[in-house]
């Protein structure tokens, strides 16, 4: 069974890919949801970077990584120039 945090972070990656949210819109959902659950709500992620400009090929595979569980902040965050 998936817990509320999981399902409101899923809403937010959803956003994101679906070019809902902005980097202002996300960084507010990710403080509200740590807010709300915890900061262990987000899963430890090691993320490194690609340089830009990104090709298709690296887009699927952060989609891929997202959808495979990739649920840290850091991870979330990283579709955005912080």
């Amino acid at each position: 069974m998936v817990d509320e945090g999981t399902k409101t972070i899923s809403k937010v990656i959803e956003n994101i890919l679906n070019n809902k949210f902005d980097k202002k819109k996300t960084v507010i959902e990710l403080s509200r949801i740590e807010q709300e659950y915890g900061k262990d709500v987000f899963v430890p992620y090691s993320f490194v970077k690609q340089e830009e400009p990104w090709s298709s090929k690296y887009l699927e595979e952060l989609k891929m990584k997202i959808m495979a569980g990739a649920y840290s902040k850091e991870f979330i965050r990283s579709n955005f120039e912080f």
